[in-house]
């Protein structure tokens, strides 16, 4: 998106021409005593003295390089100009609004019931008791920070009421004439108020992935819900499954063990009969051998 309107463009751009006519054109710095030479042009009058010097009393013009004599050149004060520095100058001053109650310190503090503007140190003395519940605001100066001043070589005195996109950085007025003139730059209250939009902006698209997120948590949350509960249905069909082979197994295990019982029963009988059958057999056996023994008891002879 573009930072400055055009309307704002067309107020830096003409600014930027008026502010480009206070540059000294043999030093290229900001004029802080203007003096126009006979040919029309006008110097920093510091400007004018190093001419002179270098020229050894000859001052030749470094627009036009018309010459004239520096002793007897008239150097008359460009008023047009020095007023506009001088105004761009109380551009960067702000006025100071002092407490209603001391007259000595920074007021901070409006208060809406009392109709009186208070430092810090006042409005807490003022306010106790059933006063607390005066309405009140901060006042901008309170909340907000002077802008610094510019660290380049000439721009002491001019703050930092300018961004300039393309470098990424805060400039004066002296900047934007000098080394920024081909630059785009706005003010710094735009500046505010352009990211402002792009914050809001970015909260808007923010708040919209966030619901669409959302959204999709819920469908995922959904479907994971969907699968734990298909899990427990068919852990619950597997259970069930299991404990009915237990079961089955369990009963064939004591269907089992009766047959087991019933064959040893037999077993024993076979064994009860086999022990019968061997000791009938062998009380036959002892008969037989008796009656096939010789006799051992011999008859008397008369």
């Amino acid at each position: 998106m573009s930072y400055v309107d055009d309307e704002a463009k067309m107020a830096l751009a003409a600014l930027s021409d008026e502010i480009y006519k206070l540059i000294c054109p043999y030093s290229l710095e900001i004029m802080m005593d203007p003096r126009t030479l006979p040919c029309g042009h006008t110097l920093d009058h510091d400007s004018i003295m190093k001419l002179a010097e270098e020229g050894n009393g000859i001052i030749t013009c470094p627009v036009c390089r018309a010459t004239f004599d520096a002793d007897k050149v008239s150097l008359e004060v460009n008023a047009i100009t020095k007023r506009i520095i001088e105004g761009i100058k109380g551009l960067n001053q702000k006025r100071i609004v002092i407490c209603d109650r001391c007259n000595k310190r920074v007021a901070k503090i409006a208060c809406q019931d009392c109709g009186m503007l208070y430092c810090q140190t006042c409005f807490d003395l003022v306010h106790q008791g059933r006063l607390k519940e005066h309405r009140w605001n901060y006042l901008d100066v309170a909340v907000q920070k002077e802008l610094p001043y510019c660290a380049v070589p000439g721009h002491e005195e001019y703050r930092l009421d300018l961004y300039c996109p393309g470098w990424d950085e805060f400039i004066c007025l002296m900047c934007q004439a000098t080394t920024h003139r081909d630059k785009e730059v706005y003010p710094v209250i735009k500046a505010a108020h352009f990211a402002k939009d792009d914050l809001q902006e970015w909260i808007a698209d923010t708040s919209k992935r966030k619901r669409k997120l959302k959204s999709v948590v819920q469908a995922v949350d959904k479907v994971i819900e969907s699968l734990e509960q298909r899990a427990e249905d068919e852990l619950r069909t597997l259970d069930e499954l299991l404990n009915a082979l237990i079961d089955k197994l369990g009963a064939q295990a004591k269907f089992s063990d009766k047959i087991i019982e019933r064959k040893i029963l037999d077993v024993d009988k076979l064994c009860g009969v086999r022990r019968e059958i061997i000791s009938t057999v062998a009380d036959m056996t002892d008969d037989v051998a008796v009656q096939n023994a010789p006799s051992t008891c011999q008859t008397p002879s008369n």
